[in-house]
């Protein structure tokens, strides 16, 4: 079994359970190309998008299932998809409650999990707005480029929200080494290809970054990338 076909087995069920909660009258099709992996993944596509969907309009049943919902955001097996539901689970409870509970799954999860959280980070961290381009080239200017995985938003209609994007910013700063750890630990104990190549872009080698209590961590980590360097994104040095 494939990497995805595993992930969309457990990733289905997962949607069929908030499917009967949020849009139990909604008819799934049941066409079949002959693939099934094919299949799957087109069935889960449709049902999070239908979820997603009632979800952004269902703020107290969102929740009154978190839980539920966070559990099959960890077993989401696309990056981009996983914000149909990723982003009423932020807008109901804020973003740092969201942050830490994809932290939990990161650091405390099943391998699939792991991969999940990693996944979903990039939408509940809250993104930086701005009114205009110029603004936007003004603030990096004066910050220099953030790192990590931060949005940005343009909103022309409304005056850029300076007090909101400092604690977008600090929020990231707080949470953002905890997320780098994790990857790196779920890189350490994966031995999937294509989960090493996709959790390698979100750590750093480079020791400054680190405590030195996470040093032997990290170099096991830069011994893997030179040993498969095809499944590894960056080149960051050890020093």
């Amino acid at each position: 079994m494939t990497e995805l076909a595993e992930r969309l087995r457990l990733f289905e069920p997962l949607l069929d359970d908030l499917a009967t909660v949020f849009c139990p009258s909604v008819s799934w099709q049941t066409e079949t190309s002959g693939d099934p992996v094919f299949d799957a993944y087109s069935r889960c596509e449709a049902k999070r998008f239908k979820i997603g969907e009632a979800c952004a309009t269902g703020r107290g049943a969102v929740q009154e299932h978190t839980d539920q919902i966070m559990h099959a955001i960890a077993h989401d097996h696309c990056p981009s998809g996983d914000r149909q539901l990723i982003e009423p689970l932020v807008r109901s409870l804020g973003a740092r409650e969201v942050m830490e509970r994809v932290l939990d799954y990161l650091e405390t999860g099943s391998t699939a999990e792991r991969m999940g959280a990693a996944m979903a980070w990039y939408w509940a961290v809250p993104s930086v707005q701005y009114a205009t381009v110029e603004e936007l080239h003004a603030d990096l200017e004066t910050r220099g480029p953030d790192k990590g995985a931060t949005r940005v938003a343009l909103s022309p209609l409304a005056p850029t929200p300076a007090d909101s994007n400092a604690e977008a910013r600090a929020l990231r700063r707080e949470l953002e080494p905890r997320f780098r750890v994790g990857c790196l630990r779920a890189f350490l104990a994966s031995n999937a290809p294509e989960d090493r190549l996709y959790l390698s872009s979100k750590f750093t080698l480079n020791l400054a970054e680190y405590p030195p209590a996470l040093h032997a961590e990290v170099e096991r980590a830069a011994q893997i990338a030179a040993t498969d360097p095809e499944h590894h994104r960056h080149r960051d040095v050890t020093g």
